[in-house]
């Protein structure tokens, strides 16, 4: 995965209210990334909300699009993508999130 887009946020950013405004655009685009079809921007957005802001709206939010682009690929029958991005959902101590 490339470097955290939110990577040099402060610890104490959860508690900060602008913040909240600015993860809510951030989910935004990447949900265009992924609307658009460039899965790794998206990818790579919604991972930074994921392990940065965790417990945040937003963070959670992000962890159920990554779960469902699992899913997606393994539609699609890109089984090895699905399989990678499952490891990684459970290695980040995300596999206790129901699905959406």
């Amino acid at each position: 995965m490339s470097e955290s887009l939110l990577e040099e946020a402060p610890a104490v950013a959860d508690d900060c209210e602008h913040h909240g405004s600015v993860l809510r655009h951030l989910l935004v685009l990447a949900d265009n990334y992924r609307d658009q079809g460039s899965r790794r921007q998206a990818m790579d957005v919604y991972w930074s909300l994921v392990e940065t802001y965790p417990s945040s709206p937003e963070g959670e939010q992000a962890l159920q699009r990554l779960l469902q682009m699992a899913e997606r690929f393994d539609r699609e029958g890109m089984h090895r993508i699905a399989r990678d991005l499952y490891e990684q959902l459970l290695d980040a101590g995300c596999d206790d999130h129901a699905r959406a």
